[in-house]
């Protein structure tokens, strides 16, 4: 399934309530970030928040190509001068990596980005990683540690009870992971992930709504 239904509804707003900011994410995978993302949506939801998936978009720039053709989707809403724009993709060994970064930041596109791959964030709900791995090396790891996630069938890491007592967690290893990728020399470097740029965008608006 390359993409899950339109989140906003034709009328964002009903009665006196402010419309909904809608995060349009943009990603590589068709399955794990897809329901990594509706188990996160459900987990820290609020009806003034809402997700448009697009998933299984193929390699980076094809990702941030498709996240920039939602973006002017967009340009005809006038409700949506606070919506959000997200690239979510993998480093991996993508031939045109450093060309869909460069094409995301000419575009406004933001962009949640992980070392080798997004499993790296799922890992990060269990505990540190800091030696270099490749794909297969971290979905094995995650495959060990999380019970529903099964490499070569059922990619999936997801669900509240997931979220709870492991996400902020998860959110300061990330950034970890980046201080000592910067400290190395190696901006960006494996293991890596902005996966929780995305997420805190997304739970911060949520509390400003609660």
């Amino acid at each position: 399934m390359k993409n899950a239904r339109r989140m906003r509804p034709v009328r964002r707003k009903h009665r006196m309530e402010a419309p909904a900011t809608l995060f349009v994410v943009v990603t590589e995978g068709a399955v794990t970030e897809r329901e990594y993302l509706l188990g996160f949506e459900k987990w820290c939801g609020h009806r003034s928040i809402k997700l448009h998936l697009v998933c299984g978009a193929g390699d980076p720039r094809s990702v941030v190509e498709k996240a920039i053709e939602e973006g002017k989707e967009l340009q005809h809403d006038k409700l949506a001068t606070r919506d959000k724009i997200w690239a979510v993709f993998d480093r991996d060994a993508h031939a045109r990596f450093h060309e869909a970064k460069d094409l995301a930041k000419n575009n406004g596109v933001n962009l949640a980005i992980s070392n080798p791959c997004f499993e790296i964030w799922g890992i990060f709900h269990y505990k540190d990683h800091d030696a270099p791995l490749d794909r297969h090396q971290c979905q094995k790891i995650l495959e060990d540690l999380c019970p529903g996630y099964n490499r070569k069938d059922k990619k999936l890491f997801a669900g509240p009870e997931l979220m709870e007592g492991s996400y902020q967690n998860a959110v300061t290893r990330a950034q970890n992971s980046l201080s000592r990728r910067e400290e190395e020399g190696d901006p960006g470097g494996s293991p890596s992930t902005t996966v929780h740029k995305l997420t805190e965008q997304l739970r911060c608006l949520v509390s400003k709504c609660e």
